[in-house]
């Protein structure tokens, strides 16, 4: 998979097509914002875990007052294995 890189006169910012994710932040002058990941701690940096992050209680999950909705994917959302065309 590819990266792709969107730039302005202030800030760029870097993406994984494979699971859309952000793999750096940097300003004008170079410095790096993101975590750019150390595999003796962990090999990703900032995965899109969509459409969930964690675990829901009794697998469900109330929006206002009345819009109730149930989740029985995965954990961590199912984003980072798809890929994005940027």
């Amino acid at each position: 998979m590819s990266n792709t890189i969107l730039r302005n006169e202030n800030v760029s910012v870097t993406l994984k097509s494979l699971g859309g994710e952000l793999t750096s932040i940097k300003d004008a002058s170079g410095t790096e914002y993101l975590w750019q990941g150390n595999p003796d701690f962990w090999s990703g940096q900032a995965p899109v875990l969509f459409p969930i992050v964690g675990c829901l209680r009794n697998g469900t999950a109330t929006i206002g007052n009345s819009k109730t909705c149930s989740f029985g994917g995965p954990l961590q959302g199912w984003d980072c294995g798809f890929g994005f065309f940027f």
